[in-house]
């Protein structure tokens, strides 16, 4: 009986031995690689490197957007938390201040230090508020912000879920999660790129909000201020959208998986608009991680170097801009004056010919892109100057008679005109009907052109041509050649904010009556079409190309997109030259007076075409935004005439006749565009 219990007493020790060794057996040497990674994750402290974002180029390599030293003020984690150890070493550091040694009276003062301390922090956000100017409510959001980073990167290394739309509880409950992050001892920015007056005000009284600190760090910013405002774009605060689809992620485990180091974080910054934004994966370095050993003596283990941005190289000629708006700029040269003697908006555009490089993207007025964070308010609400607007890309404009060139080049090669045909101008379309479709020669003078070919129509913008143009092309037809130019949809540019412009849709079930009144409206540049600046100089670079179109570009070193091809002859652009040339260099020529008669006159060969187009904005009106409707004022053209180099393109919203309102800008254009040498010297003649 003994023998069998003892049998069996060894059977169970052998069985319970054999389980013990086999699940040591299994802690040592199946799971010891993954039980010693989560053993370190709890020895080891991440520190994050913060990177700098690359420089945006002109084409000369000038930098006109750049990461450069400033101070933040940051604030302690542990002290806008409250952490208790914190509070405790701040308050015997100030009883070692006041000589207070006794244990006894350490002991004793100890509690009201720390509620001192504790005060001083509670009025750091009030004490911001006076000095930095900005609202409380601002500066909570703030603090929010910083526990939303900490409770992300905590999420980054546990498990535990992060609520992003959770309010400070979810944050807490976070927190308390884990052992210590080195950024819950770091100081977090709070008030980015303050002066160094602000800077130096709170180190000086630095006693008086503990936990407060000027740090270094870098701030973005905009040598040329104004100009090009709009294409450089500006920085904004991480959307949530970014947040959730690029969130930062550091790689905790203790090998070569770098996670996601470019990432976003709550509270970073990116680009808002314009080339800013559009090359935002560009410009955006990946931070840096350091993994630091918890000891007595806290060593470095292991890092991943921040990478800065890359360098974004722009085709835009930043001086030659600089240049040219400060002439559009300046009253006494009145270029931004109306046929009303009034200061208008405007917009102006040089492309390069041969492959539609931006060099030059002006819209008046503009903003100081170094104070956009203070006055965005202000601009928001400006709706009349629309200075965040980039009307190159972002207004939609009824294009006049700038498209009669492109109408022309349709009727031509449709075959419902030739070049010797002649229409008669009798200063309206419709026999008997003097008030209806009328030519602006017969508004004016109450007389006709006469007897008009396709070239002396384009000089002399006569509308009765091209009504007709309107009706043989019909509404279906006309729009396709639009279409093919590439009205009514994005050109391609990089640029985020653009604009497709508007464009009717064909149809094959349109009223016949409707279709052809629509047809006529169109054969000027009316009716149901806009466009903006960018797409009306594309259209004439494909003209002028013979029709290989391609699509603009900001970006100096990218090679050209080309698009669709717009199939014409070359003896229908040569046409169709002809009567741009004598646009300028006519004698009835609508844009002969400021190129060939007003001084200085440019000896350099110079075509293009005037616009009028009836048109909606808003004026001030007793101060309140008014819509008021007048004609914008065009020019389009190119320079030298005989063998494009550059597209010029120039609107004056509500300015009146283009030939005498937008042509003066396009003069002053190509004169920038000798003195800074794109064009070969131009003899100006007095």
């Amino acid at each position: 009986m003994i023998v069998r219990r003892l049998i069996l007493l060894f059977f169970l020790l052998t069985f319970i031995t054999g389980g013990l060794g086999l699940r040591l057996a299994q802690l040592q040497v199946i799971q010891a690689n993954a039980l010693q990674t989560e053993a370190k994750a709890f020895v080891h402290r991440h520190q994050i490197i913060e990177t700098s974002r690359g420089a945006v180029l002109d084409n000369h390599d000038r930098p006109i957007a750049y990461d450069e030293p400033c101070y933040d003020l940051a604030i302690d984690y542990r002290a806008m938390n409250m952490d208790d150890r914190w509070l405790t070493r701040v308050a015997r550091t100030r009883l070692d201040a006041d000589g207070i040694t006794a244990r006894s009276q350490r002991l004793q003062q100890l509690p009201a230090y720390k509620l001192k301390v504790a005060d001083a922090i509670d009025h750091i956000p009030a004490a911001l508020e006076q000095v930095c100017k900005m609202p409380r409510e601002e500066i909570m959001e703030r603090y929010l912000t910083i526990r939303q980073r900490i409770a992300m990167l905590r999420q980054d290394r546990w498990s535990g879920s992060y609520d992003r739309q959770g309010g400070t509880d979810s944050l807490a409950d976070d927190l308390d999660a884990g052992p210590d992050l080195k950024d819950e001892r770091a100081a977090h920015t709070i008030i980015p790129a303050v002066t160094d007056d602000i800077a130096f005000y709170f180190e000086k009284h630095i006693d008086q909000y503990p936990g407060l600190v000027r740090v270094d760090a870098k701030r973005r910013t905009y040598p040329y201020h104004e100009v090009a405002a709009q294409v450089i774009g500006v920085m904004r605060s991480v959307s949530a959208d970014a947040l959730h689809a690029n969130p930062f992620n550091r790689g905790d485990k203790l090998d070569d998986t770098p996670g996601n180091l470019k990432g976003y974080l709550p509270g970073d910054t990116m680009g808002g608009s314009g080339m800013e934004r559009a090359a935002e994966d560009a410009l955006r370095g990946s931070r840096g991680v350091r993994l630091m050993s918890l000891g007595d003596d806290t060593t470095e283990t292991k890092m991943n170097d921040p990478v800065p941005g890359r360098a974004v190289r722009l085709s835009l000629d930043i001086e030659l801009q600089k240049d040219i708006e400060e002439s559009l700029m300046d009253p006494a040269r009145k270029l931004r004056i109306g046929a009303d003697g009034q200061e208008h908006p405007v917009a102006l555009l040089v492309l390069n010919a041969e492959n539609s490089k931006v060099l030059a993207m002006i819209s008046l007025p503009s903003y100081d892109l170094d104070q956009y964070t203070q006055n965005v308010s202000d601009l928001l609400k400006d709706t009349v100057n629309a200075p965040l607007v980039n009307r190159c890309i972002q207004s939609g404009y009824p294009p006049g008679s700038t498209v009669k060139a492109l109408v022309a080049t349709a009727a031509l090669t449709e075959q419902v005109v030739n070049a010797t045909e002649t229409i008669t101008c009798n200063g309206f379309l419709i026999p008997g009907e003097p008030y209806h479709f009328r030519c602006d020669i017969f508004t004016s003078h109450n007389i006709g052109h006469g007897a008009m070919t396709l070239a002396d129509s384009i000089e002399r913008s006569c509308n009765i041509f091209f009504y007709n143009m309107g009706i043989r092309l019909g509404y279906n037809r006309i729009l396709n050649w639009y279409r093919r130019f590439g009205f009514g949809a994005e050109t391609g540019l990089e640029l985020k904010e653009e604009q497709p412009g508007m464009l009717a849709k064909e149809s094959q079930t349109i009223d016949p009556a409707y279709a052809k009144s629509e047809s006529i409206f169109l054969g000027i540049g009316q009716g149901k079409i806009a466009v903006t600046p960018l797409q009306l100089a594309n259209a004439y670079a494909t003209l002028l190309r013979g029709g290989q179109s391609y699509q603009p570009s900001l970006l100096q070193d990218s090679a050209p997109v080309a698009g669709p091809s717009v199939e014409f002859s070359p003896e229908t652009l040569a046409i169709v030259q002809h009567g741009l040339f004598e646009v300028v260099n006519g004698q009835h020529g609508t844009g002969r007076v400021v190129f060939r008669e007003n001084a200085p006159v440019l000896k350099i060969s110079i075509e293009g075409k005037t616009g009028s187009a009836t048109a909606t904005h808003k004026i001030l009106v007793n101060g309140i935004p008014t819509p008021h409707q007048d004609s914008d004022a065009w020019f389009i053209g190119a320079v030298p005439a005989d063998h494009p180099k550059y597209i010029l393109c120039a609107i004056m919203e509500l300015g009146g006749h283009g030939g005498l309102y937008a042509s003066p800008m396009i003069k002053e254009t190509v004169i920038q565009l000798e003195r800074h040498g794109y064009l070969p010297p131009i003899d100006l003649q007095p």
